[in-house]
């Protein structure tokens, strides 16, 4: 229908690309930079119609993919993966 969908991570004070964020603490793991999965639906002249968070916090690697009318979306959450799917006409 010449809509288009972008699922992306939201995240505030993100580092440019390739940058790595530091450890917390020296021989530590990277520092948490995790955030709100959000959709956003833009129409045939890309301009953005809708924005849906569906997920708040404490995640990563969104991935989305249209099957049929089924709109399946994955994403890393806190030690478990997340798999979500919609329906659109």
């Amino acid at each position: 229908s010449g809509y288009w969908i972008l699922t992306a991570r939201a995240v505030s004070g993100a580092y440019p690309r390739g940058e790595m964020p530091p450890p917390a603490k020296p021989g530590q793991g990277l520092s948490d930079d995790s955030g709100a999965i959000v959709r956003y639906v833009f129409d045939a002249n890309n301009n953005l119609i809708d924005r849906t968070v569906i997920q708040k916090t404490k995640s990563n690697r969104p991935h989305t993919i249209l099957v049929g009318n089924q709109l399946i979306t994955t994403w890393d959450s806190e030690g478990h993966v997340t798999l979500r799917i919609d329906e659109v006409n």
